[in-house]
């Protein structure tokens, strides 16, 4: 789930926050459910909170903050916690916009709170100390399989096959010329697993690796191997790949479980108990330790790996060890849960009676409970902790297009979304670009002849395309069975928004448009200012948002659906219609072009007003030929709101309120705004719920656009009939991750050519 370098990221930058004049609450939660398959946080921080609350003066400033984030708290634990988690830890100060929430496979040993000025992340450091990341590798003569595992959770793997050689009868000259070609094949195929595993090693930082495979492997492997990495290695199994292969219908790709939606390695339990066996030195396994290394660690990276290989899916929720619960399964495909029995208490006190009074509120130990022993290097999970999370887990995504905004953003959000998504596959007509990025991300490319084939390797796919392609790939994906997160605009036509949603109704695959905005920290801050009627009776809202495209751009061809409504439009017209929570009822336009050499086949400037049903006015402009503007004011009766920069992903946000004659401001750093999307959706593909913003809503924004072009040709305003108000977001979605380094670009270009 979580990443450790992420993890490591994320420690430094809590780390250097400043004190905060109002309480900063650090929450850490044990997620295992317990011996009767029930979750145990809720109460404790239904406990906790409050009581904590109670010390806080009346109506100070403080007191506020800690009661806003006592609800945010409950919200997210109420409906965003994974199923699949053992652990949390939770960092909120709404008087210091700080939230944020981290999730792990590895469990922590008991709830604590701490209430402070500065967030408290000795658990969080001790946690990743108990759980170093480290690469085990399985190999033959011609397979192997390279993992990466970081908090009792497998980040990613990969893959090395080559020629398979077989026995050769004939004897004599002929036989020993065979058997140097058999062994040069066999020599050549463990180069390239140690040059994968290098490249592995230097890129994720790797201390440790173990390693498991036939002895010819293992004996090529410790020959072969650089000094460096060899220093790095901690032990070698023996275990005979090709006869478990034999045994059942699972070949490598058996040995971890295939992601979401996917049938699954049909390996059988016994092979994973033969494994086990052979794993811990037992069955007539030979184990080489280096080190000091003992046959529990070898035992507990043993399970890790054997998570991988058992039939059927993992389980979504663990029970504590020692203790039974309900298992729940989770399809990629459809999204179903199904509920299993609850099985036999087992040894349920040693695990239960520990927590069930963990820690008083707010102190920094254990109390009178037993810390657990130190972990040794490598992680040490005891036989009875449930494996980890298995890629049945992870939604397989492939980003369907290559532009601007999937190769500075769409692509490196993969690393801040591994809890539940992973990037597999990229689609592009452009060969250089399929092959280094390829190269950079480790992962398959295809061009766009070879769509359907590689919706064959994924789950989900993320539609980065010019406008006027939206409709056919993602009926196409639908189609194939795939899930769908499509860029905004939706489509370029009403009609085609209906066939998208039609066609993924009907293949129940799920359907999310990419408003990147319903998760940030800012819009949903302002949206929640509107809702509770601080700024008081809402009048209107205006906004500005322009740039200097560059000629030539997608953007200012008709063909490709282009034009400013479309391509900027929709977030002035989406963020009127989520401050207001109502829908316009009637809309105008006017558009000018000033002859302006590449813009004449759309609009350069477009000023639209929506009326809104209740009396509210929207007006904003929206221009491909004027100097960056990014910007909105909401006014009500008693104040209003201003957000500059309102709507970039390329830099930090900043937005204040001003309420009679105070005026408080609120900046925010650059932050990663597509990995939420991802997050949230594979949720949403995981767990069966329908993602927000649905088809609906990125087809409302649609039909509001095509009435304003409507209007601009005419002259004249054009009604809206009514249409059902889709979900607005509220602040239950916001998720934060830190913002992402903008990587060298392959054959394309910023469509602002101010940038």
């Amino acid at each position: 789930m979580a990443v450790t370098q992420s993890l490591d990221e994320s420690l430094k930058r809590l780390a250097g926050l400043e004190p905060s004049p109002f309480p900063v609450i650090s929450l850490y939660l044990d997620l295992r459910a317990n011996q009767h398959g029930r979750d145990g946080y809720a109460a404790f921080v239904r406990k906790v909170l409050p009581e904590r609350l109670k010390d806080m003066p009346q109506q100070s400033a403080e007191r506020e903050s800690f009661e806003h984030d006592i609800a945010r708290i409950q919200s997210y634990l109420d409906s965003d916690v994974n199923r699949a988690a053992n652990g949390l830890a939770l960092y909120a100060c709404d008087g210091s916009d700080l939230f944020e929430v981290m999730q792990f496979d590895a469990p922590l040993e008991q709830h604590w709170l701490f209430v402070g000025s500065v967030p408290h992340l000795y658990p969080l450091a001790r946690l990743m100390n108990l759980y170093p990341r480290y690469a085990a590798v399985l190999l033959d003569t011609n397979r192997a399989r390279i993992f990466v595992f970081g908090l009792a959770s497998v980040e990613h793997s990969q893959q090395v096959i080559s020629q398979k050689t077989r026995r050769h009868s004939q004897g004599g000259w002929s036989q020993a010329r065979y058997q140097r070609h058999i062994e040069n094949f066999h020599l050549q195929h463990v180069k390239e697993v140690i040059d994968a595993l290098d490249a592995s090693v230097r890129d994720e930082q790797i201390e440790h690796i173990v390693a498991a495979g036939s002895d010819d492997a293992l004996a090529l492997l410790r020959e072969h191997l650089p000094a460096h990495l060899a220093a790095k290695l901690e032990a070698t199994t023996k275990l005979d790949l090709s006869r478990e292969r034999r045994r059942g219908p699972a070949s490598h790709d058996g040995i971890v479980s295939r992601s979401p939606g996917r049938q699954r390695s049909r390996t059988g339990g016994s092979v994973v108990e033969r494994m086990a066996e052979r794993w811990t030195g037992g069955g007539g396994a030979r184990s080489h330790a280096h080190g000091s290394r003992n046959g529990t660690g070898r035992r507990a990276r043993h399970h890790q790996l054997a998570g991988h290989a058992q039939a059927g899916p993992a389980p979504s929720r663990r029970c504590r060890p020692g203790t039974g619960a309900s298992r729940y399964v989770g399809s990629a495909r459809h999204g179903r849960r199904n509920k299993t029995q609850a099985v036999e208490r087992a040894g349920a006190a040693r695990g239960a009676d520990r927590r069930a009074n963990s820690i008083h509120p707010g102190s920094g130990a254990a109390g009178g409970h037993r810390r657990r022993r130190r972990a040794a290097s490598l992680p040490n999970l005891t036989p009875e902790t449930p494996a980890m999370p298995s890629h049945e887990e992870r939604v397989r995504y492939g980003v369907i297009g290559l532009g601007h905004i999937a190769q500075v953003a769409v692509l490196p959000a993969f690393a801040h979304a591994r809890r539940n998504s992973q990037l597999v596959a990229a689609v592009s007509g452009d060969a250089t670009k399929r092959r280094e990025i390829g190269r950079r991300y480790k992962l398959e490319t295809f061009s766009y002849e070879q769509f359907d084939e590689c919706l064959a390797h994924v789950d989900a796919v993320y539609i980065a395309l010019p406008n006027s392609m939206h409709a056919e790939y993602t009926i196409r994906a639908a189609r194939a069975g795939v899930h769908v997160l499509c860029e905004k605009p939706m489509a370029p036509t009403v009609p085609e928004c209906r066939r998208m949603i039609a066609a993924c109704r009907k293949a129940d695959v799920k359907l999310m448009v990419a408003y990147r905005l319903h998760f940030e920290t800012a819009t949903l801050a302002a949206i929640e200012t509107a809702r509770k009627g601080q700024l008081g009776e809402l009048k209107y809202f205006t906004s500005a948002f322009s740039m200097r495209v560059r000629r030539g751009d997608i953007r200012t061809q008709a063909e490709y659906g282009g034009g400013t409504l479309y391509d900027i439009g929709v977030y002035c017209i989406n963020a009127a219609r989520n401050l207001f929570r109502t829908e316009p009822t009637a809309v105008s336009a006017i558009s000018v072009n000033s002859g302006v050499a590449g813009l004449a086949e759309i609009d350069e400037t477009t000023a639209s007003t929506l009326r809104f049903g209740d009396g509210h006015l929207a007006t904003f402009v929206t221009s491909f030929n004027a100097s960056d503007v990014a910007s909105y004011r909401i006014v009500g009766t008693k104040g209003h709101l201003r957000a500059d920069p309102a709507y970039e992903y390329a830099e930090g946000l900043t937005y204040e309120v001003t309420i009679g004659t105070r005026t408080t401001r609120h900046t925010l750093t650059k932050r990663d705004q597509f990995a939420p999307e991802l997050l949230h959706f594979s949720d949403c593909v995981l767990n069966g719920r329908q993602p927000e913003p649905s088809g609906e809503e990125g087809m409302q924004d649609v039909r509001i656009v095509e009435a304003l072009y409507r209007s601009a040709r005419r002259g004249t305003p054009v009604s809206l009939p009514p249409f059902r108000d889709s979900k607005m977001p509220t602040t239950r979605q916001r998720i934060t991750r830190p913002g992402v380094r903008k990587p060298a670009l392959i054959n394309v270009q910023s469509a602002n050519r101010d940038s």
